[in-house]
């Protein structure tokens, strides 16, 4: 799984904090708001002199006027120009290749990218991205007053596809930037991978240390936001339905350590999307139209600034509440059944794999009941089971471990129940009881080898 930039979110939030809270005390100005058909300042765009015929970029008419320091003054990007950008111990020299209304786009010295491409990126982050995360997310910080988005084209180490780093955004290069790696300067990915790193670059300026969960779950959303709610590129959606065992709450060395990425990213995701659709910008309703704008301004992090969100927004429902209803979603994705339980903006590819089946299809004097194997669960995951009967409607259930459970579905002799740990972790095992019937064990069996 590439990398989608988040370690140095880590290794930077003293930096970060400190130099943006000095910026806040002086009354800084944060964001500059021009016209679309304007630069800096009001003044219009005109061809950029000078820019050669391969990459035939426009460039500003005025310099950039200085937003967070009075005594700052920064002159306009012109193609051609050098750039050196140092990322996690290691320099980077750059040529700016194009500059466009928001953003300035350079390439490390002696690679080669399509122009074709690079064009393609400035306009679909001039007229697409720009626009699209500001509104959704928040301004930029801009703390180099350059009024635009630097985007570093370069060959990173490893296998990652882009990267935002806090630490260039104040005490190394001081810059508004973010790179993405040569490898995937072209393809349907490029335009996306910008508006997941620009994502995490407003973030940084507005909750410098927010968790995995919902920051990179802000930057999965940015790209379906991208993409028109196509999930053709975004797999990880589906990875996740297939490891619901995997802990919607982002670990710190899971993360550090790489593993179980993909359903981490998104577990993130979809849970972002939720929130978008049932409660927030998504949901139709006006007066929540800027709730995932407040969850990125929100200071406190994780599932406490979902539940502070909630609440100023006027909601009684909470994170838990909504974590039960976003796995019974997960597995069902029907809002005919129940509005709660699905998606509106998107379909998925496949079913969810059940945990485990046990089939009471055999009539008996007694009652039937089965106890499934135990299965370790970490707080805030699920498990799926489904359960075959001539009766369903007179199954019940128990689950020890102090596990919540619920019957999610009944159909065609059939019963799915989801249980979880919720906030807590642990061994949870669900038994199922039926009236006058008894299990077959022979029939059971687990798609996990439980």
């Amino acid at each position: 799984m590439s990398d989608h930039g988040g370690y140095w979110q880590r290794v930077g939030v003293v930096l970060v904090f400190g130099a943006i809270g000095a910026l806040l005390s002086a009354g800084g100005a944060l964001a500059w708001n021009a016209s679309p058909d304007t630069g800096p300042g009001g003044a219009p765009f005109e061809p950029g002199e000078g820019a050669g015929p391969e990459w035939g970029c426009p460039s500003p008419h005025s310099p950039v006027p200085a937003k967070i320091s009075p005594e700052k003054s920064t002159n306009a990007r012109v193609v051609g120009e050098h750039e050196t950008f140092r990322v996690d111990g290691s320099a980077f020299n750059t040529t700016c290749v194009q500059v466009g209304r928001h953003c300035v786009i350079s390439v490390e010295e002696g690679a080669r990218v399509d122009p074709a491409a690079i064009t393609q990126l400035r306009q679909d982050f001039d007229e697409i991205i720009y626009p699209l995360v500001t509104e959704t997310f928040g301004a930029e910080t801009d703390v180099d007053g350059e009024e635009r988005v630097y985007i570093a084209i370069i060959a990173g180490p490893g296998d990652w596809v882009g990267v935002f780093d806090p630490l260039s955004l104040l005490s190394i290069n001081h810059k508004d930037v973010f790179y993405i790696d040569l490898k995937s300067a072209s393809g349907a990915g490029f335009a996306a991978t910008a508006a997941h790193e620009f994502q995490h670059l407003v973030h940084c300026g507005h909750d410098f240390d927010e968790g995995y969960m919902i920051d990179e779950g802000c930057s999965l959303y940015a790209e379906l936001l991208y993409a028109n709610f196509s999930t053709e590129h975004l797999p990880e959606f589906d990875v996740y339905r297939h490891h619901p065992e995997v802990s919607l709450h982002w670990p710190e060395d899971e993360y550090l350590e790489r593993r179980n990425m993909g359903a981490h990213y998104g577990a993130s995701g979809l849970w972002i999307l939720y929130l978008s659709e049932q409660y927030g910008d998504l949901s139709g309703d006006p007066d929540h139209a800027h709730f995932i704008r407040d969850l990125v301004e929100e200071h406190a992090n994780g599932f406490e600034g979902v539940d502070a969100v909630l609440a100023r927004h006027g909601y009684d429902d909470r994170s838990e509440d909504i974590f039960k209803n976003w796995t019974i979603a997960n597995y069902m994705d029907d809002t005919g059944v129940n509005p709660r339980y699905g998606y509106d903006s998107i379909d998925f590819a496949a079913a969810v794999p059940v945990e485990a089946m046990v089939e009471f299809n055999a009539p008996e004097p007694n009652d039937g009941s089965y106890s499934f194997p135990p299965v370790t669960l970490p707080a805030w995951s699920a498990a799926y089971y489904t359960i075959g009967s001539d009766d369903v409607g007179n199954l019940s259930y128990t689950c020890e471990g102090n596990c919540w459970c619920q019957c999610i579905e009944e159909a065609n002799r059939t019963a799915t129940v989801v249980v979880s740990p919720l906030n807590v972790s642990g061994d949870a095992v669900l038994t199922v009881h039926a009236e006058g019937g008894r299990e077959h064990t022979r029939e059971k069996y687990s798609s996990h080898g439980t």
